[in-house]
């Protein structure tokens, strides 16, 4: 998974599309943070950071007096946001390649954290989420936005059904599954709470992707967390790639309107307090 991450293509299909990552997630970003109670001043930290497109946003929340740590797996994601962050004068941010399972900070060292869409591809969470109770001081609370389920995001589930369908090809389960892990409320408080976290929350947080066309909708499979769109459109010819585009046209024909096409989906927002 963290060569996933780490490929040329993806980091270059994530970058491309931030700007629609970016208007789809604006208002769930903005409830993550709010939910994490950022104050200026304060110290936070950001798992599973990518691109950093939250982390600049909390670096403004915090103010010149804070400060934001953004931490990934992926260097060449990490290498990106920090360009960015440059380019739009945000000097209080500072990023660390670190896998979430093994943070290397002092014991409470942050006032807040977060994490977007980054904790479903940890592999050991109970150990992550401890780490991060760890390192964050104490009535410090930690705020997340995870997938939901496979029925309420159209736009990451359908393509790959019907890639499986169409082509018969053997899809490796348990990396696509990976993207709704925690799509339980029931699973996923149980975790955090196990990890010692209290008073914790969940609630569905919707949202709406808009996509100009179909063209942009399969460049959007690329950055998928599995990857496997895209690798699945490499290795079929022309003819089955074809039916394809059509299933998928057809599959999203629904979703049509004047702007494009308008998808919708949902996240869930979890948070606790140390």
């Amino acid at each position: 998974m963290s060569e996933m991450w780490s490929s040329d293509q993806v980091i270059q299909a994530w970058r491309s599309s931030s700007g629609a990552r970016a208007e789809m997630m604006a208002e769930a970003t903005q409830l993550m943070l709010q939910a994490a109670d950022l104050k200026p001043g304060q110290k936070v930290l950001d798992i599973a950071a990518g691109m950093g497109e939250q982390s600049f946003m909390a670096a403004r929340l915090v103010g010149s007096e804070g400060s934001v740590v953004a931490t990934d797996i992926s260097e060449g994601m990490l290498q990106i946001a920090s360009t960015l962050a440059q380019e739009e004068g945000i000097a209080n941010l500072s990023t660390f390649v670190m896998d979430a399972q093994h943070l290397d900070f002092p014991p409470q060292t942050f006032d807040a954290a977060i994490s977007r869409h980054g904790l479903m591809f940890i592999p050991r969470l109970d150990q992550a989420l401890t780490g991060i109770y760890h390192v964050l001081r104490d009535g410090a609370a930690f705020a997340a936005l995870v997938w939901s389920n496979a029925e309420n995001n159209p736009v990451l589930s359908l393509p790959m059904q019907i890639l499986q369908e169409v082509t018969g090809l053997e899809l490796p389960m348990e990396e696509t599954n990976k993207v709704f892990s925690l799509s339980n409320p029931e699973e996923l408080s149980d975790i955090f709470k196990g990890a010692g976290f209290k008073d914790v929350d969940i609630r569905p947080v919707r949202h709406l992707q808009r996509i100009s066309s179909i063209k942009e909708l399969l460049l959007h499979q690329k950055e998928m967390a599995s990857g496997m769109m895209g690798k699945g459109l490499g290795s079929i010819d022309d003819e089955i790639r074809s039916r394809l585009i059509s299933k998928i046209k057809e599959a999203f024909e629904p979703y049509e309107g004047k702007r494009g096409i308008e998808i919708p989906g949902e996240s869930l927002l979890v948070h606790g307090t140390k």
